[in-house]
């Protein structure tokens, strides 16, 4: 598709175009503005890229019929997690995760990742995430730099497409998307694009 082809349609009629020049000006629209609202009215850095993406997808036939509108309700674009867990430990002990891909360390203990304790005893580590692909991981328990403990019972699962569903459908005015599934909290912060995974130890 050549330059031409992927131009947003121009009007005759000089309207006032509706900035979206980040992911947070695209969530503050009301989903009926979205889509009433003609392509061509629309602008901004952010719009470029999401309708060069949906054009894309449509020439490739992932679209029956081409929206724009639709398309740009499903805008959750994830680019960190942050895992955070509640735990109280003692001096010496440290709370970790270790997982399936590369920035959790491909299930190596050597390459686990230490969390950061906060204020509260509450434990998080963010990895910046670009995949968009699914993986499994798991909290482990450090003592004196070394891993002591797993926790017990299956990985935790954490399955791209159901999550970021699940957060276009919830998704409204607000900068912060919160949902609950598998018994973990996932919260979405649309200005730094970053999800946290909120858990509790052994309750998956």
């Amino acid at each position: 598709m050549d330059k031409k082809e992927n131009k947003i349609p121009q009007t005759q009629t000089e309207e006032k175009k509706i900035l979206i020049e980040t992911s947070s000006d695209l969530y503050k629209l009301p989903l009926d503005v979205i889509k009433n609202t003609k392509i061509y009215n629309f602008k901004g850095n952010y719009f470029e890229e999401l309708y060069e993406e949906a054009l894309k997808i449509e020439k490739a036939g992932g679209l029956e019929k081409f929206s724009i509108s639709n398309y740009l309700k499903k805008g959750i674009k994830i680019e960190k997690i942050k895992f955070q867990m509640t735990y109280q430990t003692q001096m010496g002990q440290e709370l970790g995760v270790i997982g399936s891909f590369k920035e959790l360390g491909e299930w190596n203990q050597d390459k686990a990742l230490k969390m950061e304790w906060t204020n509260g005893n509450v434990w998080v580590k963010t990895i910046s995430y670009s995949e968009n692909n699914d993986f499994e991981f798991k909290f482990i328990f450090i003592v004196n730099m070394r891993v002591e403990k797993w926790e017990d019972g299956n990985n935790r699962i954490f399955n791209f497409n159901d999550i970021k569903s699940r957060l276009e459908n919830e998704k409204n005015n607000s900068d912060i998307i919160t949902i609950s599934l598998n018994q973990q909290i996932y919260k979405f912060n649309s200005n730094e694009n970053l999800l946290t995974i909120i858990a509790d130890w052994n309750k998956k």
